[in-house]
């Protein structure tokens, strides 16, 4: 996260100039996919006391965070072309983000029941989706349904991070861990 709303857009140019200086379709796709981050970042700074411009843009962050996985294998698979499972890794990643953002409450195709806070500042457990101002930057608060991280936490890092240790790009993910 960005420590400002400058930043968050400074942030977005540069992801999206490396990109297209890559000359490297991959990069180019994930370079755009995290401008997009930074911009919605960047909006939540400017429209704080807006509550519907934050329930919408964090919603989007959750669409977002939904396709994370995805778009970091992508990145991985640049760095290990030769892995012959990344498309079906890309597959499993898609149709994750999918089930994903049916966990946030808007999108509950489900019609479960609201989560149930664990503590009193359980960002992941609100009553309405929005931005807040944090001690240092930009900080999401989701309502989502009563999942629990086993089927929504847990696999979503496992698809962050498991796939590439089996490839040549296990460094990079070690290190990012």
């Amino acid at each position: 996260m960005c420590f400002s709303e400058k930043n968050s857009y400074f942030n977005a140019i540069l992801l999206t100039s490396a990109g297209i200086y890559s000359n490297k379709y991959k990069l180019l796709y994930v370079s755009i996919f995290f401008a997009v981050k930074e911009i919605l970042q960047g909006l939540l700074y400017r429209f704080q006391g807006n509550d519907y411009i934050l329930s919408l843009l964090s919603s989007l962050s959750w669409i977002h965070i939904s396709f994370q996985p995805l778009f970091v294998n992508i990145l991985l698979s640049h760095f290990a072309p030769d892995f012959k499972y990344w498309n079906l890794i890309f597959i499993v990643c898609f149709v994750f983000a999918l089930y994903y953002i049916t966990i946030l409450k808007i999108f509950d195709i489900q019609n479960q029941e609201s989560c149930k806070p664990r503590g009193r500042n359980d960002d992941s457990c609100h009553h309405i989706n929005t931005g807040y101002m944090g001690e240092y930057h930009i900080g999401y608060r989701f309502h989502t349904d009563n999942t629990p991280s086993y089927l929504s936490w847990l696999p979503r890092q496992i698809l962050m991070f498991v796939p590439a240790l089996f490839t040549r790009a296990r460094f990079i993910t070690i290190f990012s861990m």
